[in-house]
């Protein structure tokens, strides 16, 4: 009688481990994936850069020739310099993260 308890007991205990197992694996995105949202918010913020350029120095060219207040490579740069910022420090963090093969080990 021991046995046969013993045995089922033994074989529970394996059943619940592989399904431990099954539970804790979770399926993660690529790491390229973790790229495209960052990459199109900088564009599109580089793009918003470059339409406020141009407006301020169209408006600056047929308003006001001589009297401008703020040059138009000055605002481009005010765009450029936070895209330079963020993309370097995206870029060093996706770099040392940890890969999911690792992770798994």
């Amino acid at each position: 009688m021991r046995s046969i308890v013993l045995a089922e007991f033994q074989q529970a205990e394996q059943n619940a481990a592989a399904k431990v197992d099954e539970l804790t694996q979770v399926d993660r995105p690529r790491r390229w994936a973790a790229l495209i949202l960052p990459f199109f918010a900088l564009l599109l913020w580089l793009l918003a850069g470059s339409l406020i350029t141009w407006l301020v120095a169209d408006f600056d060219r047929t308003l006001a020739p001589g009297k401008s207040t703020l040059p138009p490579w000055f605002v481009f740069l005010s765009f450029l310099t936070p895209v330079i910022v963020a993309g370097w420090f995206f870029v060093r963090s996706w770099r040392l993260s940890r890969s999911p093969s690792s992770i798994s080990d």
